[in-house]
């Protein structure tokens, strides 16, 4: 299904100084919705690790991938579930295959190599600056946390465990809230490149989406409030 939403061509690096410049005191509570695979990085890391792991191990991926694939698809379900299946089957094939070390090597070298610099910056100074850092992706929780480490992040993903065919993974906007719980969230700004994160572009008050000019990626960022 293709999603068309109306944009308008912005400076997102600017309207990020801005955030900081507006924010006096210590923005706490705060919260920047951000995606990873596309956004704070130009590829996608997990099809880069499951294509790495291939080439690793040819036949042992292939005969553990098949062999998982048989016993975990029982019963008729949609594409949509299919390709839920797949990614989910494949990715633990990946794990089988490979180390946590060899996995963290790989994510670590992923991301230093295609790492959109001027945005990890600019979250690094948010964060900094007392805003709460949500990294929101489609991506497996465990893998991108390995990026992470050493920086006070939250990751939210999807997890390997447990898994059921007839599973539908949450949109981010539910993850976001089912993560946090009862509490109060304050999301001002969320960054993306797929309009299909429209959900969590919308937890954001602000009726304007942006596309950054230079990157464009889409970007909803909360009105200032006037005094």
């Amino acid at each position: 299904m293709t999603i068309t939403i109306t944009t308008s061509f912005s400076d997102l690096e600017g309207d990020i100084n801005n955030l900081l410049l507006s924010s006096s005191s210590k923005a706490t509570h705060s919260h920047v919705l951000i995606d990873y695979d596309g956004t704070l990085i130009t590829n996608d890391s997990l099809f880069a690790l499951l294509y790495q792991s291939f080439l690793s191990f040819p036949l042992k991926f292939t005969c553990i991938w098949i062999s998982s694939l048989t016993k975990t698809f029982s019963s008729p379900i949609s594409i949509a579930k299919f390709k839920q299946l797949l990614k989910y089957s494949l990715t633990k094939t990946a794990y089988s295959v490979s180390s946590e070390k060899v996995r963290r090597d790989f994510m670590l070298s992923n991301h230093s190599k295609f790492k959109r610099h001027f945005l990890s910056k600019a979250i690094q100074e948010l964060h900094d600056n007392g805003f709460v850092i949500l990294i929101v992706t489609n991506n497996y929780t465990d893998l991108v946390k390995l990026v992470f480490e050493k920086h006070p992040y939250h990751v939210i993903g999807l997890e390997l465990e447990p898994y059921s065919p007839l599973f539908d993974f949450p949109k981010k906007s539910q993850r976001i809230r089912s993560t946090f719980g009862g509490q109060v969230l304050n999301p001002v700004l969320a960054i993306t490149d797929s309009p299909r994160d429209l959900d969590m572009l919308n937890m954001i008050p602000n009726k304007k989406i942006s596309k950054d000019i230079r990157t464009s990626l889409l970007y909803r960022l909360q009105p200032p409030m006037i005094n």
